[in-house]
């Protein structure tokens, strides 16, 4: 089982490489290149947050269902599942709806 975990993990962590290669990509093809460099380090300021906050704020949704008595412990996973997709879409959303409205901005000053 550990050949197996370790070839999982491997490919998790090439398909990880992949997708922020290609994020950052999209995301410089996006933005106006007087903006580039403020939105990359937008992005890997918001990057590093999450990747400190996201374990912390996981532990806690886990040890809390798992714990307390307001959330049934038989269901505590899919809560915290549902949380933390409801988080990630409602980031993606806000996040579409501003570069929608720079992108109408920017079509105003032309």
């Amino acid at each position: 089982t550990a050949i197996y975990l370790s070839f999982i993990m491997s490919w998790n962590r090439i398909f990880a490489m992949v997708f922020y290669a290609g994020i950052t990509i999209a995301t410089n093809r996006t933005v106006h290149v007087s903006h580039r460099a403020t939105m990359n380090g937008l992005s890997m300021m918001g990057g590093s947050i999450f990747k400190a906050m996201g374990p912390t704020f996981a532990g806690f949704l886990v040890a809390f269902s798992a714990s307390s008595g307001v959330i049934d412990s038989d269901v505590g996973s899919v809560v915290v599942f549902g949380l933390l997709g409801l988080i990630g879409l409602s980031i993606g959303f806000f996040s579409l709806l501003y570069l929608r409205e720079e992108e109408v901005e920017d079509l105003e000053e032309r």
